[in-house]
């Protein structure tokens, strides 16, 4: 159940930031840097949910993810930091707790 909500999670953020990012990127300039970055690491829905993934497992740091998000809306950039907040102390302390828990029923 844990691992199923970890994913609900995620698909639905990404979905969101997709969303944003695609709509962004429809009313940008043509040399928008802003837009090419985003492109990168958000221009699909499996490269944000990849993204997304890495950044809850420490593959790569959320803060360099989060400041272009913050460029493209104030509102977007804490919506992601609540995301990371979220499944960084909820959702994996509930993961380690079901681990722990089985551990002692073994013991």
């Amino acid at each position: 159940w844990a691992m199923l909500i970890f994913f609900s999670v995620l698909m639905i953020v990404s979905m969101l930031v997709t969303d944003e990012v695609t709509s962004y990127r429809a009313t940008a300039d043509e040399g928008d840097e802003l837009a090419d970055v985003l492109l990168e690491d958000f221009g699909s829905m499996w490269s944000c949910l990849l993204c997304m993934l890495q950044v809850v497992t420490g593959g790569r740091d959320w803060g360099q993810v989060a400041k272009p998000l913050f460029d493209v809306s104030f509102v977007l950039g804490i919506c992601f930091c609540i995301f990371v907040c979220f499944t960084m102390f909820l959702v994996l302390n509930i993961v380690s707790s079901i681990f722990v828990q089985l551990a002692i029923g073994m013991a």
